[in-house]
């Protein structure tokens, strides 16, 4: 619940441009903050999405800013693997 409180509060008040950072995402002594993300990434109007991932943290920007971080955004419901490549492609390269 915190973690799913937190990233309510961050959306609204990180800049359209800010970067939000969340650590401990899959520590196993901090469960709640990978449950939290997954909850808030899965609402309907949720503005911040993933754009980078790094050993325990993955970090989140409002949707039209990532171009402008050199990524790819990653769209809901959108079946990819990475940013920028589909499941079939994936399965093309393990083939």
């Amino acid at each position: 619940k915190c973690t799913l409180n937190d990233l309510r509060l961050a959306e609204a008040t990180v800049s359209d441009h800010g970067v939000v950072v969340i650590d401990d995402v899959y520590n196993q002594q901090w469960p709640g903050v990978l449950t939290g993300l997954a909850r808030y990434l899965t609402q309907d109007g949720s503005a911040l999405r993933p754009f980078a991932f790094t050993p325990g943290k993955v970090y989140l920007a409002k949707a039209p800013a990532i171009p402008a971080l050199g990524c790819r955004p990653p769209m809901k419901k959108d079946r990819r693997v990475g940013f920028d490549r589909t499941e079939e492609e994936a399965r093309n390269d393990r083939a």
